[in-house]
C-alpha cells in the first residue's frame, strides 16, 4: 500500500465508490470530500452545515444521501456538487449510516434504535424505532430492498421490505460491530473490536468466526464479490483476502492513523478513509496506497465512489469534498453564502515548460504555504511559507530539473486549504 494525504486533519469515516473512478466520503464538522479519479484528488464541498456527516450512499451516478448528527439527512441529485437538507421527524439523534437500493427507495440507521425510510426520494422520512438499546452503527445493501445492519454489543438486524420493518439476527458475538459488507444477498462479512470477523453465508442467519490475526478494533469492510474483500481499522490496519475470508493478509496502509472505512469500485480501485483527514487510493488491489492532498481540517467520515471520475466525501461543519474529472483537474467550489477566507487560482501557463505562475487571493492576512507535490505525494517544491497581507499574490515554480507529469500543489492559509493539478511537459 502506499499512502498520500487527503489535505485533511479530520476523522474520515464512511467512504463509498459507484465504481472504480467515483467517490465520496464524509466525515467531522458535516465535511463531504468527491473524487472522480480513482482518489487521487479529493475536492472538498462546503454546504454550510455544521455538524458531523458520519454515512454517505449513491444509487446511480446522480443520486445519493448523506446522513449525520441531529438526524441530518441530506441529498444530491447532481452528483454531489450540491447537497439539499431534507426533513425527519426526529429533531436530535446521531443517524449514522444509509444505504440507498434506488433513486426513490433508501434507508437510514442510528443510535438508540432510531431507523427511517423513503419511497419517494426522500421527500418524506417514515421512523421506524427497533429497539430503545439497539445502537446500529452501520450498514450495508443485501440486495433488492434489503439491509443488514449492525452495532454495539453485537446488535444486528435485517430488512427485507426497504426499511419499513427489522428483523433481530444473532451473529454469535457481543463485541461491537463496526462495519459490515454483503456482496449479494446471502454473502456478508462484519467487523469489530477485537480483531473481530465474522462471515455468513446464508444472508445473516447463520455467522462464523474467521481468524483476522490483529488484535486491532476493525472498523471498516468491502467486499467487491463474494471472495475479495478489504477491512481497515485502528493503527492503520489494513487486511486482505481473495478466498471469501478463509485467510486474511496484513498489507502495509504507510501510516498508522486508524482508518474507518473502505470501499472498492472494482478488485483493484479502492479508497480508505480515517483519522486527521487521512484518504489513501489503491488502483492495484491493495499492493500500493496514496495518501491524498490535504484539503480541510474537518472530520471526513464517509466516502462514495460511483464511476473512475466522480466521487465525494462528506464529514463535520458540512463540509463535502468532489472531483469529477479523473485526477485531471480539482475544481473548488464557492458557496455564495459562506464568507470567502482565500481563493487559489489555476496555475498559468499549463501545461507549462519548464516555469508556471501560481495565483491567488487572502480575504485578510494570513500565514501562507504553498508547496508541490508529485503524484507519490512527495514535497518537490515549497514556493511560500510566510505571513502575507491581505489580497493577491503570485508564486513562481520552475520545474527545472523534475520529470515530465502531474504535480500537485498545495495551498494554506490559516484553517483553509486547497490543492490544484498542473502538468509539466519538457
Amino acid at each position: 500500500w502506499e499512502s498520500r494525504s487527503s489535505g485533511m486533519n479530520q476523522l474520515m469515516q464512511s467512504v463509498f465508490f459507484r465504481d472504480a473512478t467515483n467517490g465520496v466520503a464524509v466525515g467531522g464538522a458535516g465535511s463531504i470530500a468527491r473524487t472522480s479519479d480513482r482518489g487521487i484528488t479529493w475536492e472538498e464541498v462546503s454546504q454550510g452545515i455544521n455538524t458531523q456527516l458520519a454515512g454517505v450512499s449513491f444509487a446511480d451516478a446522480q443520486t445519493g444521501t448523506a446522513v449525520g448528527a441531529s438526524a441530518r439527512i441530506l441529498r444530491t441529485e447532481d452528483g454531489g456538487s450540491t447537497w439539499t437538507l431534507q426533513p425527519t421527524q426526529l429533531a436530535g439523534g446521531q443517524m449514522h449510516d444509509v444505504v440507498m437500493f434506488d433513486a426513490n427507495n433508501a434507508t437510514v440507521v442510528g443510535a438508540n434504535g432510531q431507523t427511517f425510510y423513503t419511497q419517494n426520494g426522500g421527500q418524506t422520512w417514515i421512523r421506524v424505532l427497533v429497539g430503545n438499546s439497539v445502537h446500529l452503527y452501520t450498514a450495508t445493501s443485501a440486495g433488492p430492498g434489503s439491509a443488514v445492519a449492525t452495532g454495539f454489543s453485537g446488535n444486528m438486524v435485517r430488512t427485507d421490505d426497504g426499511g419499513a420493518s427489522w428483523t433481530p439476527l444473532d451473529p454469535g458475538v457481543t463485541n461491537n460491530l463496526h462495519g459490515i459488507s454483503f456482496s449479494d444477498s446471502d454473502n456478508g462479512t462484519a467487523v469489530g473490536t477485537n480483531g473481530t470477523i465474522i462471515r455468513t453465508t446464508d444472508g445473516g442467519q447463520n455467522w462464523s468466526a474467521q481468524a483476522s490475526g490483529v488484535t486491532a478494533t476493525l472498523l471498516g469492510v468491502h467486499f467487491t464479490d463474494s471472495q475479495t474483500g478489504t477491512v481497515v481499522g485502528a493503527n492503520g490496519t489494513i487486511l486482505r483476502t481473495s478466498n471469501g475470508g478463509s485467510t486474511w493478509t496484513t498489507q502495509p496502509s504507510g501510516t498508522t492513523t486508524g482508518l474507518h472505512n473502505v470501499w472498492f469500485a472494482d478488485v483493484n480501485h479502492g479508497t480508505a478513509a480515517g483519522n486527521n483527514g487521512t484518504i489513501l487510493m489503491t488502483a492495484n488491489g491493495g499492493a500500493n496506497w496514496m495518501l491524498q492532498p490535504q484539503l480541510t481540517t474537518e472530520q471526513l467520515n464517509g466516502v462514495v465512489m460511483s464511476d473512475q471520475q466522480t466521487g465525494t466525501i462528506v464529514g463535520t461543519t458540512g463540509t463535502i469534498l468532489r472531483t469529477e474529472t479523473g485526477g485531471a483537474v480539482s475544481i473548488g467550489r464557492e458557496i455564495d453564502e459562506l464568507p470567502w477566507r482565500a481563493r487559489l487560482g489555476q496555475n498559468y501557463p499549463n501545461p507549462f515548460n519548464p516555469a508556471t505562475v501560481i495565483r491567488y487571493e487572502l480575504a485578510e492576512s494570513s500565514h501562507v504555504v504553498l508547496e508541490v507535490f508529485d503524484l507519490l505525494g512527495r514535497r518537490v517544491a515549497t514556493l511560500v511559507n510566510m505571513q502575507q497581507q491581505g489580497g493577491s499574490h503570485y508564486a513562481s515554480f520552475d520545474a527545472f530539473g523534475l520529470g515530465s507529469g502531474i504535480y500537485i500543489y498545495r495551498f494554506q492559509a490559516e484553517n483553509f486549504t486547497k490543492s490544484r493539478k498542473m502538468l509539466f511537459l519538457k
